[in-house]
């Protein structure tokens, strides 16, 4: 008797698998992964459920390759990450997505967290990816040696500009450390008592209206000098004086 249901799960998982085929031949790429469904339904236990898996997964990841929709795409992939959630290909290419929209943060959980438990994850997918998480990471850094390195080791990439500019701006400000006199900083600070003393004169004198108006105008431009100041300090970073 279980042979009998084995033979007849399999005839069934079968039968499912040639129609799938057949309405993945005419286009009917939805029709035909519903279809490998109802291996899983009738023939649970038959040796077609494998098959049936590889089939979808392989026609999904097909799909998302042809359509030029991005969200089309996604759903492909997601759907093939249904059927086997070890699917390297189908994550890679996830993770692709995210690259080719700039989501920077999402590449990087994608390709070092989703994609790290996965199966037969292609090389020549991943490779790219990893590579623009450490050109990135290259390009972020503080440090002047790690700005070379990316210039170095990734010449052609879109990041090596940006990198060499860096790279030149700080070598001219060794060049011309003139440019480095914080006289534009401390001239402003001599204004500063006197203000302060008008805003105490007029305050004392019943003035706060006036006493007001001088706070607040200090307060802006010690706002002003702060940013000033952050953006020298941002321009130093990584800088030593020769």
């Amino acid at each position: 008797l279980a042979l009998l249901l084995g033979a007849a799960g399999c005839n069934k998982g079968r039968k499912h698998i040639d129609a799938a085929t057949k309405l993945h031949e005419s286009g009917d790429i939805d029709g035909a992964v519903e279809r490998l469904g109802q291996v899983r339904q009738d023939a649970p236990d038959s040796k077609e459920v494998q098959q049936a898996q590889e089939l979808a997964v392989s026609w999904l990841l097909e799909a998302g390759d042809q359509t030029k929709d991005t969200e089309k795409k996604r759903s492909y992939l997601e759907r093939a990450l249904q059927w086997d959630s070890k699917s390297g290909p189908a994550q890679v290419r996830i993770c692709e997505i995210h690259d080719q929209a700039n989501e920077l943060v999402l590449l990087d959980k994608c390709v070092n967290e989703a994609l790290a438990d996965k199966n037969e994850v292609p090389d020549d997918r991943a490779k790219p990816l990893r590579e623009r998480l450490e050109r990135q990471r290259l390009l972020g850094s503080s440090k002047i040696e790690d700005w070379k390195q990316l210039v170095k080791r990734f010449p052609n990439s879109k990041e090596a500009p940006e990198a060499q500019h860096k790279i030149d701006k700080v070598e001219s400000l060794c060049v011309a450390e003139s440019a480095y006199s914080f006289a534009e900083f401390v001239l402003p600070l001599d204004g500063f008592p006197k203000l302060i003393v008008s805003a105490d004169e007029a305050a004392e004198g019943g003035n706060t209206r006036l006493a007001r108006t001088l706070l607040v105008g200090l307060h802006g431009r010690i706002e002003n000098l702060k940013e000033k100041l952050d953006e020298r300090c941002d321009e130093l970073q990584g800088h030593q004086f020769r």
